[in-house]
């Protein structure tokens, strides 16, 4: 398993695994970039690369997913709600081929 966003776009396979979990985002219309609003600060994300294995140890399948980094949520403020988190757009979206790559900036 790829331990960083760079090591999967350099495989094919996982590579078109991240493919697969952008088109399914952008499907499902799992987020929309809005304004960030004054004082606030954005939930960020990342690549996680989890092999699925059969019973028998062989691979069944690689999975790519963009997971929200939550743990970043201020504690009562909105902490019980349902929301949609929102992805600064400083992060730069970038279409490569259909593919969202995502680079972060140290904050």
């Amino acid at each position: 398993e790829p331990k960083t966003t760079r090591q999967a776009l350099s495989n094919s396979t996982w590579f078109a695994a991240m493919q697969a979990e952008h088109n399914s985002l952008l499907h499902n219309g799992t987020w929309s970039l809005v304004p960030l609003s004054p004082n606030r600060t954005p939930i960020g994300c990342k690549w996680v690369f989890p092999v699925k294995e059969n019973p028998d140890g062989t691979v069944h399948k690689y999975k790519a997913r963009l997971v929200a980094k939550g743990f970043h949520q201020q504690f009562g403020y909105d902490y019980n709600e349902t929301f949609s988190p929102v992805i600064n757009q400083s992060l730069g979206l970038l279409h490569t081929n259909t593919l969202l790559t995502i680079t972060t900036q140290s904050a």
